[in-house]
């Protein structure tokens, strides 16, 4: 299912025939599109039944989780003002402890480094004067330093249950 998702949102967007399109996977197995060449970047995420693609002009990832029955979040994980926001947060921080973390994984995925790095000293803020409930845009920060993005957002998605849904696109 997302070799053919992957496939077919490549050709979509690169305006070509699914069968003009492979793809092959890095040594880290992130997939890496072959043909067409150019500049579009693939990202591919599952949980349980679920598969999110992305593809843009440059660097992007994108990640998803289900969300169950609320769990102790690894604090390990969080920059100290994650924890405080999430200690703030009250009933929602299930929520939104997935909203953080999926965006810190599409953000790794987007640089190509995957979780070699600390996942700590990444920090996902909500806008400034919103709270995490009240918009989907959201800012990082990387060793304390803001990161230009394209795009990035997470948030809710309804499929079939509530779904935490990241895409962080990067400046080419």
């Amino acid at each position: 299912r997302r070799a053919a998702l992957a496939r077919r949102l490549v050709a979509w967007r690169a305006r070509r025939p699914q069968d003009e399109v492979v793809i092959a996977h890095d040594a880290e197995g992130a997939p890496r599109i072959v043909a067409p060449t150019g500049a579009l970047r693939l990202s591919l995420a599952g949980r349980d039944d679920l598969v999110a693609a992305a593809v843009a002009d440059g660097p992007i990832g994108v990640d998803v989780e289900t969300i169950g029955a609320p769990f102790v979040f690894p604090r390990n994980v969080l920059h100290p003002a994650e924890c405080a926001a999430l200690d703030a947060a009250g009933p929602e921080a299930h929520e939104e402890f997935l909203r953080i973390w999926t965006a810190k994984e599409a953000y790794v995925k987007a640089l190509g480094t995957g979780f070699s790095r600390e996942p700590a000293r990444i920090e996902v803020r909500p806008p400034a004067l919103s709270g995490f409930g009240q918009a989907d845009d959201i800012e990082i920060f990387d060793g304390g330093r803001r990161v230009s993005t394209a795009r990035a957002r997470a948030g809710l998605v309804g499929l079939r249950g509530p779904v935490m849904l990241a895409c962080i696109v990067l400046p080419r």
